[in-house]
């Protein structure tokens, strides 16, 4: 018995319980070749498995679009709560503000000040026989160069003196002032006469000279603060406290459009730096108001435009998300009544309607070449693209699969 079982034993046995090199080696491959299947059937089982639960289709539409022009009246009047479709009334909403600005202004006017020049002239009495006379006030004076001054107070000349058989004249020193505004009478000092006197015997006796220039003679532009001007600069601050109520307005509901003729506004008071008359460059102005704004939605404005369009170009048109351009003109406009009537001139981006939801059930079970055959068929679109996921499916999957997305076109 120990024998055959020795016999059989390769001579390397060592006699203890072993597994040959050769069995092991094919149990290696026969598990080698389960764990390759079992992996292979795994593989199927999770793509076959994301085939069914992750498959999508995702189809990006650019439809056709058009530009169309048209013309429409509305109203918008606080006392309704929803959009008047049939007689184009909007919901309007009051704001009251009450705002204040202080701005500087340049002042427009100009006035001349004109300054006369000044200074003394000696005044000869040189009458023989010797009398004394009196020069009544405002007295004129021409000087050899041809400027006139004049005397402001009356001026009485002291007889002249016979000395020794000869005669001294007697003067005055005389404050004197131009008759003519300007540099022009800053004269040097020269002779005077006194044309009053002309055409009597005592026009060469009474005369005048100067020792010193003339000065102080100027004439200026200086700016002037003048009524216009008080009265543009309330103007301007009304109509910025206007685009300041507007703009407020505007950043609290950026759905909300304000119409700048649809702003009541009323000073509640009014002050200037400095008045009219004053010479100044510039001038503060502020200004106190009271606004009241009739505003209403942009988002009604485009659902009423929306039904425009459909009454004017057809039920299935619609308008490509902001392609709107529009021109108001205000007709007529009452605070009191918060009503508000306007004119507007519109331009849109137009398409006609898709109706997406319905392609799901069509483009089902549809190969990528029926697919491009249907959608290239379909007039109402410039553009498609589509992507399949997993991308090894090779026609559309279940509609609840599919995905429809509309994209225009940036203009």
């Amino acid at each position: 018995m120990d024998k055959k079982i020795f016999d059989i034993l390769p001579p390397h046995h060592s006699g203890k319980n072993e597994i040959h090199p050769a069995m092991m080696d094919n149990k290696f491959k026969i598990n080698s070749r389960y764990i390759l299947l079992g992996g292979i059937i795994i593989l199927f089982l999770a793509a076959l498995l994301y085939q069914i639960l992750g498959a999508k289709f995702i189809l990006y539409l650019e439809p056709a679009t058009r530009i169309v022009s048209s013309e429409t009246e509305f109203r918008v009047w606080g006392e309704v709560q929803e959009i008047n479709f049939e007689e184009g009334i909007l919901p309007g909403y009051i704001i009251s503000r009450e705002q204040e600005e202080t701005r500087t202004f340049s002042a427009t006017g100009e006035k001349i000040e004109e300054k006369l020049a000044q200074g003394v002239i000696r005044v000869y009495n040189n009458i023989n026989p010797p009398q004394g006379i009196n020069l009544r006030a405002t007295t004129r004076f021409l000087a050899s160069s041809g400027e006139y001054f004049r005397a402001p107070d009356s001026i009485y000349l002291p007889p002249a003196k016979i000395e020794n058989g000869r005669l001294t004249s007697s003067w005055v020193d005389v404050p004197v002032e131009a008759m003519d505004s300007g540099p022009n009478s800053n004269i040097n000092p020269t002779k005077f006469s006194v044309p009053g006197l002309l055409g009597t015997d005592m026009y060469d006796k009474i005369y005048g000279e100067s020792f010193e220039a003339m000065s102080g003679g100027e004439m200026s532009r200086l700016p002037e603060i003048t009524q216009s001007d008080l009265r543009e600069a309330e103007e301007d601050l009304k109509l910025a406290l206007i685009n300041g109520l507007i703009d407020e307005i505007k950043s609290e509901n950026t759905d909300t459009i304000v119409l700048s003729d649809a702003v009541a506004v009323e000073t509640i008071a009014s002050e200037s730096s400095y008045r009219v008359g004053d010479t100044n460059e510039s001038f503060d102005y502020t200004l106190k108001t009271k606004g009241e704004a009739l505003s209403f939605l942009n988002s009604d404005l485009e659902q009423f435009l929306a039904k425009v369009v459909q009454n004017k170009f057809g039920e299935n048109a619609r308008i490509v998300p902001d392609s709107l351009y529009l021109d108001y003109r205000i007709l007529s406009f009452n605070a009191e009544n918060k009503l508000l009537h306007v004119n507007l001139k519109f331009s849109a981006e137009i398409y006609e309607e898709l109706f997406q939801n319905e392609w799901n059930n069509e483009l089902s079970g549809l190969n990528r070449t029926q697919l491009k055959d249907r959608l290239l068929e379909d007039d109402r679109l410039a553009a498609f693209q589509y992507r399949i996921t997993p991308f090894w499916l090779r026609k559309i999957p279940q509609p609840d699969r599919i995905n429809i997305e509309l994209q225009f076109q940036e203009k």
